[in-house]
């Protein structure tokens, strides 16, 4: 399994342009627990991203896993929300909340991402760009709760026998979710292809 980190140094600045106006535009990044606990990414920005001023993160965590010194918590935390379960330790709960970040339990085993996206519109969030993992793009791929799927193509030649997946889960035993391409944007050798569930 490759880092983010590692793979974002291969990549140039400009290649990141798309995904710098897509964060522009969004109130809210999303990430499952794993992609935190693997890179400790503060999501609201990088060399190549810059400073993202307004934007929310959003980190699904069932069972608040994450460390409470992760960078999510300890810069700009007040714009760190964390979604997770009654099953999750009241006490890492509050620990959580003491930070300055917001807690939305939703779900009693696993967080209910219907009941997450309901809660985060009426907080004013209508606008998430998901930058993964697999798991969690399979868990609002199956509750077609995706709008607009966006995969990048970069010259690379990566991965073994333990890279994850686009979709990771329990798979998929037939063809549920056929994507139609709208379009797509190819800027320095890198492609960007931009898809929509069909109905």
């Amino acid at each position: 399994m490759m880092s983010s980190k590692i793979f974002d140094k291969s990549i140039t600045k400009e290649a990141f342009k798309p995904l710098i106006a897509l964060k522009e535009k969004s109130d809210a990044v999303m990430v499952g627990c794993n992609t935190i606990i693997a890179d400790n990414a503060n999501l609201i920005g990088n060399e190549f991203y810059g400073i993202n001023n307004k934007i929310k993160r959003i980190v699904l965590d069932s069972r608040c896993r994450i460390s409470i010194t992760a960078r999510i918590f300890t810069l700009n935390p007040e714009r760190t929300i964390i979604a997770t379960s009654s099953s999750a330790s009241k006490i890492k709960i509050n620990k959580i909340i003491r930070t300055g970040a917001k807690v939305i339990i939703c779900g009693t085993d696993r967080v209910n991402l219907k009941d997450l996206f309901r809660n985060l519109y009426k907080l004013g969030i209508k606008s998430v760009l998901v930058e993964g993992g697999g798991i969690l793009n399979y868990s609002l791929l199956h509750e077609r709760l995706i709008d607009i799927l966006i995969v990048a193509f970069f010259p690379f030649a990566v991965g073994n026998s333990n890279a994850p997946a686009l979709f990771d889960g329990n798979g998929f035993k037939k063809l549920l979710y056929p994507l139609k391409l709208n379009k797509v944007k190819v800027l320095n050798g890198n492609i960007f292809a931009y898809y929509r569930l069909k109905s």
